[in-house]
């Protein structure tokens, strides 16, 4: 190999170390994207689930999560492969350097240089040795975010959809001012038609069990406020709303020194 030759080849592999750099410039941009709306839409989910009393949404959370790790995962898989690239066209370059500034004082240096720019291949893309599989996500870089984060993530949404099914986390009770609270529980809405009245005789309850007996009076109950009633010492209104805040029943409730209690209660349908 003559050195028009060597300079040639030399002059292909600076290109394609520019070409390899805007590669990984524009992969990072990608990942940084993706994570930032992944962990966005990981916390939007687990909000909405304590707020709606929802577990649905914790485990939508957690689905959110390996599917992003799986698609972050491809692009850290990219960034790897090409990270490998850049670094033997490095190694290449440096090596010519080191012909260039030492070839007289140290003889081996010129037929290392040949020999890698030999077997060097040219080509970002011919280069990747592999193709991307499940197994790659947990090569990719960096290694962090693919082995930590995302099961991080994933792991918690679980015990958040389990905490919800044992009923060791209770769904958030719906603030309302207090005019709009003595109306809409005073009486059942005009949208609401009650169809059904009967006593339930249940005493001595912790405030956590009052409120997972109530949940359990009506399948589309998902979120129970407990108010002081207008009259009455020691008198709760309790209103059981659905998903779109809507009352469909309203329990009298009591409150004294061995616990809480369940009085009558009016099952309402919403149109």
């Amino acid at each position: 190999m003559d050195d028009e030759d060597a300079k040639e080849r030399i002059r292909l592999v600076e290109a394609d170390l520019v070409q390899t750099n805007e590669f990984i410039k524009g992969v990072l941009t990608v990942s940084a994207a993706l994570r930032g709306s992944a962990i966005t839409l990981w916390l939007t989910l687990l909000g909405f689930s304590f707020s709606q009393g929802l577990p649905e949404l914790a485990l939508l959370a957690m689905t959110v999560s390996l599917l992003f790790l799986v698609i972050d995962g491809y692009h850290g898989w990219l960034y790897s492969e090409a990270l490998k690239h850049a670094r033997a066209i490095e190694t290449l370059l440096t090596r010519y350097y080191d012909t260039l500034s030492r070839s007289q004082d140290d003889p081996r240096a010129r037929p290392k240089f040949l020999g890698t720019l030999r077997s060097h291949r040219f080509g970002l893309f011919l280069s990747f040795r592999a193709k991307f599989g499940v197994r790659s996500v947990f090569s990719a870089r960096p290694t962090l975010i693919f082995r930590v984060l995302y099961p991080t993530l994933a792991a918690l949404a679980f015990a958040v959809f389990i905490a919800f099914v044992t009923g060791v986390v209770e769904p958030r009770e719906a603030p309302q001012s207090r005019d709009s609270n003595a109306a809409g529980l005073s009486a059942p809405p005009s949208s609401v038609r009650c169809i059904e009245e009967r006593s339930a005789g249940v005493e001595g309850l912790s405030r956590r069990n009052l409120v997972h007996m109530l949940r359990g009076l009506h399948s589309k109950v998902r979120v129970v406020q407990i108010e002081p009633a207008a009259v009455g010492d020691g008198d709760y209104d309790a209103n059981l709303m659905n998903r779109q805040g809507r009352s469909v029943m309203r329990v009298d409730v009591h409150k004294d020194m061995s616990g809480w209690s369940l009085g009558h209660h009016t099952v309402c349908v919403a149109p």
